[in-house]
């Protein structure tokens, strides 16, 4: 072994001990009594440390192994498990602290973890890491610092390459959650039931027995004269609608929530949504807009369209500039001929900001159904209901009601254009807009 007391450190039982020993000779110096005893006890911990650092080092080649199994890639926004496996090859027991050296992303360097490991015995450690932003994430070594019983010196082993890149994509690990809870209208996320009413749609299905309960207006009068019992009509969702993510990467949607942006939250619960309509046969498709049109998936139902949309929802990245809805207006009457669901994320602080967008909203709804998602800060409503003691609460407080009322007046605004909209907090945005979403569907819309 190269330079091995370069992963040699000095443990704080150590300074323990020698401060005690420095203590005999102070007073040794004027009892010599315990002088003696200050030089048998400094000479017990030269031998001491001797064997310890004979132990770690030369009793034999390896004391440990480490191994640190990481998910292929990552969910934004979800817990993502991280396994550390520890197998001991000692003959004694050992005192471990294991160190992970962690992405920058997560700003954390003082990831420890601390346990004792029985001769020859195997251990494994999990934790989670909550990514919030897509992209790259970086993983460096991993250390342990083991020390045996004596505990003087602790050695340091590491393990693992120097680099270990993993990609997180948007939410993936919720998607089968909602896929069945929106399936099964069991959706109950935040206060907030998905409703899906079979039945009220256009497309015949079949004709069955009339159960108590349904709408007597689906009643088929010439088949329950021929069966003598009543029997209705039942019609299932229209298909092959294409619904399309209108995904504004601009400055205004890099406002963090809980170390999150908003254009995370907005991504992620566009892969929620396209899962759903693919899996209602419906066509999902994406378009990633700021100063230019970013990245564009035509809208399809097809095996691989989900794929598609993870690639392009990965790489997006922001420009922090004003988004030039201009120019995703013209491309969005050029590539999108059928009439379809246009769900645009986005976000506005003022009046004023949706004004200046708001004849291209009322472009596009001529030729589509438009919904528009924005945002509430959940900031100004906390301040918003924060007791008043002083004038300073008073202001705050007020200025956050009047940015709440100016929220509620861009939802009216858009109202009465017949522009659709969802304003929720970014915890609740997946399943409020899922909620509409089947809604729409419930009522034939799209």
């Amino acid at each position: 072994m190269k330079r091995p007391f370069r992963n040699l450190f000095s443990c704080s039982r150590l300074y323990i001990v020698l401060a005690f020993i420095i203590t005999l000779f102070v007073f040794g110096y004027f009892f010599e009594p315990v002088f003696v005893v200050a030089k048998m006890a400094f000479g017990l911990l030269a031998v001491l440390l001797a064997t310890d650092a004979v132990l770690l080092f030369f009793a034999q080649k390896e004391l440990l192994l480490l191994v640190r199994e990481l998910p292929l890639r990552m969910s934004n926004g979800d817990e993502n498990e991280v396994i550390i496996f520890v197998k001991s090859a000692a003959n004694l027991p050992l005192h471990i602290t294991v160190i992970d050296e962690l992405p920058l992303q997560f700003q954390k360097r003082d990831f420890v973890m601390q346990l004792l490991v029985q001769p020859k015995e195997e251990k494994t450690l999990r934790y989670m890491l909550i990514p919030k932003q897509r992209g790259v994430y970086a993983f460096g070594r991993t250390h342990a610092i083991v020390s045996t019983p004596l505990r003087l010196w602790a050695r340091r082993c590491s393990f693992g390459r120097e680099l270990t890149e993993v990609p997180v994509y948007p939410s993936y690990l919720r998607m089968v959650e909602f896929e069945m809870k929106a399936i099964s209208d069991n959706l109950v996320r935040n206060g907030h039931k998905l409703v899906r009413q079979p039945g009220q749609h256009t497309e015949f299905d079949k004709i069955k027995h009339y159960v108590p309960g349904e709408n007597y207006r689906t009643i088929n009068w010439n088949a329950t004269a021929r069966r003598n019992r009543l029997m209705v009509n039942t019609y299932q969702e229209e298909r092959d609608q294409p619904v399309y993510g209108l995904i504004d990467m601009g400055r205004p949607m890099m406002l963090p929530i809980d170390g999150m942006p908003l254009l995370e939250y907005a991504v992620n619960a566009m892969v929620m949504l396209a899962n759903v309509a693919l899996k209602k046969n419906d066509k999902a498709g994406v378009v990633v807009f700021n100063t230019q049109i970013e990245g564009y998936v035509s809208a399809e139902n097809r095996r691989t369209t989900l794929k598609k949309l993870y690639e392009v929802l990965y790489r997006a990245q922001t420009r922090f500039q004003e988004s030039d809805y201009e120019r995703l207006t013209a491309f969005v009457r050029k590539n999108v001929p059928q009439r379809s669901l246009l769900v645009l994320f986005t976000n506005f602080e003022s009046a004023e900001s949706v004004e200046r967008q708001l004849n291209y909203f009322r472009h596009l709804s001529k030729f589509h159904l438009l919904l528009v998602v924005f945002f509430e800060n959940g900031e100004l409503a906390r301040l918003a209901n924060v007791p008043v003691k002083n004038v300073e609460d008073l202001y705050g407080r007020t200025i956050a009601e009047k940015f709440i009322v100016d929220k509620k007046q861009m939802v009216k605004r858009l109202n009465q254009y017949g522009i659709m909209s969802v304003y929720t907090i970014p915890e609740n945005l997946t399943g409020n807009l899922l909620n509409k979403y089947i809604d729409l569907k419930r009522r034939g819309v799209v």
